[in-house]
């Protein structure tokens, strides 16, 4: 398989999970090194969670095709199977907009089993991105302490403990650019819908009118058409930037790709009692931060 690799990627970085552990000597200020390290595995248990979560919502709907998937490849090819279900025009999909969080209200009636279960999915995963808002704004609150350790103590911690929680205050920055970014890409597609946009549909019409004339259910095989059809059909290649469409030749080697990225990741809950935090659940109608 060469090079090629399923990646998370924030402006060309790719974003992978990490582990941080302090070196806790009794030479030093245990308990301030203790609650830095209380507060940087909360950040890198939220950072892993975030990345194996979104992998999974990858892998799901059929983003893993594409070799550079985004959130932005997740909700076409769901929308490109819905759209299959609705006799190759989305708009019998009879979506209602709302105002919050996934800003889509879909009859699940209409649907496959298959492809509600894709969806619920996907709105969860949304909508749990959505509610760490409150979680990251006090993590945020906290990240000073981590500075202050190392510019007050600076001849008195080790080098690797400078570098680690140096390392710790980047890896929040880029959580927070990370969940910025996939939530602002799904409102933008989301947009799209709302203000139909003609090319953004008439693609989305394309495939779905391919799949079910040719009675193609599986989501990977929708999203298949979109290389054939739309990638790699020369009239189309103004309506988006080609290298962000790269796709894998088989559906069992993008999978493969995925399958073993995900069983290398860690499966973790999030635990705030590391710190003292407790996060609940928010059902405002805050917009993204």
């Amino acid at each position: 398989m060469g090079c090629s690799s399923t990646q998370i990627k924030i402006d060309g970085k790719i974003i992978k999970q990490e582990t941080i552990n302090l070196e806790i000597s009794d030479n030093f200020k245990t308990k301030e090194l203790n609650q830095a390290q209380a507060l940087i595995h909360l950040i890198t248990n939220i950072r892993n969670n975030i990345i194996y979560e979104y992998d999974n919502i990858i892998y799901i709907t059929g983003g893993c095709l594409f070799k550079n998937p985004s959130i932005t490849h997740c909700t076409k090819c769901i929308l490109f199977k819905i759209c299959s279900e609705c006799q190759g025009n989305i708009s019998n999909a009879e979506f209602e907009f709302k105002e919050d969080p996934p800003f889509l209200k879909i009859k699940f009636e209409k649907f496959t089993e298959s492809t509600n279960n894709i969806i619920k999915q996907f709105f969860d995963f949304i909508i749990k991105l959505r509610d760490f808002k409150v979680l990251m704004k006090q993590i945020d609150k906290e990240t000073p302490k981590l500075m202050y350790i190392v510019f007050e103590n600076n001849n008195k911690i080790s080098k690797e403990n400078i570098e680690k929680i140096n390392r710790a205050i980047l890896l929040f920055k880029d959580l927070n650019k990370l969940r910025s970014n996939i939530l602002v890409e799904y409102k933008n597609q989301i947009y799209e819908l709302v203000i139909n946009n003609k090319s953004f549909l008439e693609q989305i019409n394309k495939i779905g009118e391919i799949a079910y004339k040719n009675n193609i259910t599986d989501i990977y095989e929708i999203t298949m058409l979109f290389k054939d059809n739309i990638i790699d059909d020369e009239e189309n290649t103004s309506n988006f930037r080609r290298e962000e469409y790269d796709m894998y030749n088989s559906i069992k080697e993008a999978k493969s790709i995925m399958e073993k990225k995900l069983r290398n990741e860690k499966v973790e809950d999030i635990d705030t009692s590391l710190y003292n935090f407790s996060f609940k659940r928010t059902m405002s109608c805050d917009t993204f931060g």
